[in-house]
């Protein structure tokens, strides 16, 4: 599953970018197993996966590309899931 979430007001791919991989490197709250992330600067993306569940963050001109690929039994879950990641990339920097 794809789907892209625009950055708010005042915030470039780069600026994006470096807060998600700020975030993620203090652990990401709330998800229900634990997942290890990579990140790739000149890319601008930011790679998890845990347990047959992958996601993929571009960070792109437009917004942050999400792609959510999802075992089984956890695609029952999948609209909780796609919810927190969109309220946690629309966070405000701290």
């Amino acid at each position: 599953m794809d789907f892209t979430v625009p950055y708010r007001k005042g915030m470039d791919a780069d600026r994006a970018f470096r807060a998600a991989r700020d975030a993620l490197g203090k652990g990401a709250e709330g998800l229900p197993m634990p997942v290890d992330f990579s990140s790739d600067p000149e890319r601008r993306e930011i790679l998890g996966g845990a347990k047959g569940a992958s996601v993929r963050l571009a960070f792109t001109d437009a917004g942050c590309v999400v792609t959510l690929k999802l075992p089984l039994m956890l695609r029952p879950f999948q609209g909780k899931i796609v919810e927190s990641v969109k309220q946690a990339l629309g966070r405000k920097e701290p």
